[in-house]
């Protein structure tokens, strides 16, 4: 299941679990797939980790650039990703959608202001 049984189901024309019984060789794609993405997600937070500790604690502000550009790159891929669900005419509403893709939408830009602001600040005093 990728977004809800129900939203999987139309999209798939099957349970996604039905699929997968009837064809092991797609669940080992789907094995392989999401342990290629995990090692992705663990090696670009240990990247965005590494550039905010010792970046953010310089106040460096190439790093809470860098963190913003970050931050806000993703978005673009998530929609990316739900296309087929919009072109098959599902709806999305926000309770469908995984928080993981929704939340650093909503935080990131805040934080990054704030994160601006303290540069700023601290810069003229």
């Amino acid at each position: 299941m990728f977004l809800t049984h129900d939203t999987d189901l139309a999209l798939y024309g099957a349970e996604p679990q039905k699929l997968l019984a009837t064809r092991p060789d797609l669940l080992t794609l789907r094995r392989t797939v999401f342990r290629v993405i995990a090692g992705l997600f663990v090696a670009a937070g240990i990247l965005v980790i590494g550039v905010a500790w010792f970046g953010l604690r310089s106040r460096s502000p190439w790093a809470l650039g860098l963190l913003t550009v970050v931050g806000l790159a993703v978005l673009p891929y998530w929609w990316i990703a739900l296309a087929p669900y919009r072109a098959a005419g599902i709806k999305l509403p926000l309770s469908v959608v995984p928080p993981f893709m929704w939340v650093p939408g909503l935080l990131a830009p805040l934080a990054s202001l704030i994160g601006w602001i303290d540069i700023v600040r601290k810069g003229t005093q």
